[in-house]
């Protein structure tokens, strides 16, 4: 396990080297709403420009962002479209909040997103709204905090306006 592991991280690096220098990708580090990280690379298309239309990749569940296959991001480049590639926490770079399990105040855009607590593959949190209600956040719904991260750095911070913006993948 620990050679498969070591192996795995060479070609995640061997990946992301190729993405940046090749394929000129920018390396972004975004905040959720709820404090974990998220990794992801940027690409603008020539001609283009960051506010371009843009294609957010998502990739399977696991899967790192590091393995895309170079021509499928050279495609959509080679079509004036900027791509947004994402590492889901606890994926390569991307992890969970620090203190993900301890009793923290989180900052969560939309409370409906939070359940009683509940047996599974869960995460503690407290409800904002709630002042310390125990509530559990699922891997699901961390991951759309993660792609609504995405969208507001491609929104918010490179100002590509939302109906140019096409999110694919699972």
């Amino acid at each position: 396990l620990r050679q498969f592991s070591l192996q795995n991280r060479a070609r995640c690096r061997k990946g992301r080297r190729m993405l940046e220098r090749e394929l000129g990708g920018t390396a972004v580090e975004i905040v959720t709403a709820d404090g974990g990280v998220v990794w992801g690379m940027h690409f603008v298309a020539d001609g283009a420009g960051p506010q371009g239309p843009t294609v957010l990749r998502l990739n399977g569940n696991g899967e790192a962002l590091e393995l895309t296959d170079p021509s499928l991001v050279a495609d959509y480049l080679g079509m004036g479209i900027n791509v947004m590639l994402l590492n889901y926490r606890g994926v390569v770079r991307s992890r969970w909040p620090p203190d993900v399990l301890a009793k923290v105040m989180w900052k969560v855009p939309d409370h409906r997103l939070l359940r009683p607590m509940r047996l599974g593959l869960s995460v503690l949190l407290h409800s904002a709204p709630r002042f310390f209600d125990t509530c559990v956040l699922t891997e699901k719904e961390a991951a759309i905090l993660d792609v609504e991260a995405a969208l507001q750095y491609l929104t918010v911070g490179l100002g590509v306006r939302r109906e140019r913006i096409l999110v694919a993948g699972h």
